[in-house]
């Protein structure tokens, strides 16, 4: 049995390099929807093979000790300045996951892998604004005015804060994109990006306060190479 850091952390690298589980969803849709039709079963099996083969011959640059111990712990191998990560130790990790999870908002909930579809904005940390044919940089109001119309669409299930402000100093732009959204809905919350622990600890206690559950993302730039601040986010 894999310990459950373990089972995060590598659903995390996986998401980064396989977007198989993605595409699974996209393929599924049937009717209107299936105009995002992208990949036949076969497809998604093979992109899902393709990257357990990257994982297991590349590997990937993991500068966070801890996270290395932790990998190699579990079955992970080091290779020069890389871990490799055999497909036995992904499909066993991603098979202690939850088939379900449920997400929670001010006052709905949203319960995905039941078979039922759900429909999200995630165009999500958008700089601009296309405003009378000109483009301008973002600003609380935007988020504000966007999300307030997306709460009243009854075919958007979950949010994502939209803008990135740049009113706001950027050391706590996260977190003003969170309060702005979670004021104008009381749907789920996706997002928003975080980049350090503290960070991802005030949103949490922002989350509290409000009394909803938030999934806050950590996306490293490159999908091999995992930076140390980034992956002791991901492991807080």
């Amino acid at each position: 049995m894999c310990a459950w850091s373990v089972v995060v952390l590598l659903s995390v690298l996986l998401f980064a390099t396989d977007s198989a589980a993605h595409r699974k969803r996209i393929a599924g849709f049937k009717g209107r929807a299936s105009l995002y039709k992208v990949l036949k079963p076969k497809g998604v099996k093979a992109v899902h093979q393709a990257t357990l083969e990257v994982l297991d011959r590349v590997g990937i640059v993991l500068e966070h000790p801890g996270a290395r111990k932790m990998l190699l712990a579990a079955g992970g191998k080091e290779k020069d300045d890389r871990i490799t990560i055999p497909p036995q130790l992904v499909e066993s990790c991603l098979a202690l996951c939850p088939t379900t999870v449920t997400l929670k908002g001010r006052e709905k909930f949203y319960t995905l892998g039941r078979g039922r579809r759900q429909f999200a904005q995630n165009a999500g940390g958008i700089p601009y604004v296309m405003e009378g044919g000109r483009r301008r940089e973002a600003v609380r109001a935007d988020n504000k005015e966007t999300v307030t119309l997306l709460d009243a669409l009854d075919t958007v299930s979950t949010i994502t804060p939209p803008f990135t402000p740049k009113d706001v100093p950027g050391k706590s732009l996260a977190l003003w994109m969170f309060y702005d959204t979670v004021q104008n809905t009381t749907k789920p919350i996706r997002g928003p990006g975080v980049h350090t622990p503290r960070e991802l600890v005030a949103l949490k206690k922002m989350a509290d306060i409000a009394g909803v559950e938030v999934t806050a993302t950590v996306s490293p730039i490159s999908p091999l190479r995992f930076p140390q601040k980034p992956v002791e986010t991901m492991l807080k």
